[in-house]
């Protein structure tokens, strides 16, 4: 009998895409253009990071159906090497994995949107932050329904600019296509800008924290892990592509809201906002 009360492959999987897409992959493509350039250097940097998040989803989809239990790296650490390890983890994962991601988007949130409501960013975050809380802790399905509906928004609004970005013919880009990414690839700040990429990639962990919550964990979980990271891994190869065409090199270098340039470069001045 399938359990109300639980979640299924769908919800799973958008739990690890709305994880993973975040203020990353719309910010830190400017920092890494100021000493990492070639076309080629930046595309080997993101798929550096989307084979990480797929070694490490693979990862957890074994830990998470051997020992099936919630709590992710808490319970794995705990259980392979000692419960102090876990503790330590699940602390760090309490207030830098989470509470601080959280904060630093419901911040975004506020600076973008505030001004338009006449509200102060943090009075929006704050909100924003009890509201989705309370939603969330009145059932799993109605959290289930949120959950899915902001993801597949989250996609579409993704989706909407890959296609004007690839159909629309850009004024400038930022495309360099030479023997220069031999030498990039060397430099400490190649290794720098990746710091960058496996911020943007993380959360694909994400479903490994409820696995009790899930139905027929050991056949959903692995799907969710890496479906949910492997759509997200093709949507910023993606999204990177059209940055890069559609802005010109020194418009966006150095610069950290990508995103936003980018939209008012397709969509004109009104669009981007």
């Amino acid at each position: 009998m399938t359990n109300s009360n639980s979640i299924g492959l769908p919800t799973a999987t958008a739990i690890v895409i709305a994880n993973m897409i975040g203020a990353g992959i719309f910010t830190s493509l400017g920092f890494q253009l100021v000493d990492t350039v070639n076309t080629w250097s930046i595309n080997i940097l993101w798929c550096l990071g989307a084979i990480m998040a797929l070694c490490g989803a693979l990862s957890y989809a074994e830990l998470g159906t051997y020992w099936a239990r919630s709590g992710g790296e808490y319970h794995f650490l705990s259980k392979a090497f000692h419960p102090l390890l876990g503790y330590v983890s699940g602390w760090v994962s309490l207030t830098n994995g989470f509470s601080a991601p959280i904060a630093l988007s419901s911040m975004a949130l506020g600076a973008y949107v505030a001004p338009y409501l006449g509200l102060t960013d943090s009075v929006l975050a704050v909100f924003t932050i009890l509201a989705i809380s309370f939603f969330h802790s009145i059932s799993i399905k109605r959290s289930s329904i949120l959950q899915n509906s902001t993801t597949l928004l989250k996609i579409l609004l993704i989706l909407v600019i890959i296609y004007f970005g690839l159909t629309r013919i850009p004024v400038s880009s930022a495309y360099l296509f030479d023997n220069s990414w031999k030498q990039e690839i060397l430099m400490p700040a190649f290794a720098v800008s990746f710091v960058y990429v496996t911020f943007s990639y993380s959360g694909w962990n994400a479903a490994a924290y409820i696995v009790d919550e899930i139905r027929d964990v050991r056949k959903n979980l692995p799907k969710a892990l890496l479906m949910g990271t492997a759509v997200v891994s093709l949507l910023y190869l993606l999204l990177i592509f059209v940055f890069l065409r559609q802005n010109p090199l020194e418009a966006i270098s150095g610069q950290l809201e990508i995103g936003q340039l980018t939209a008012i470069s397709l969509f004109g001045d009104k669009g981007g906002e």
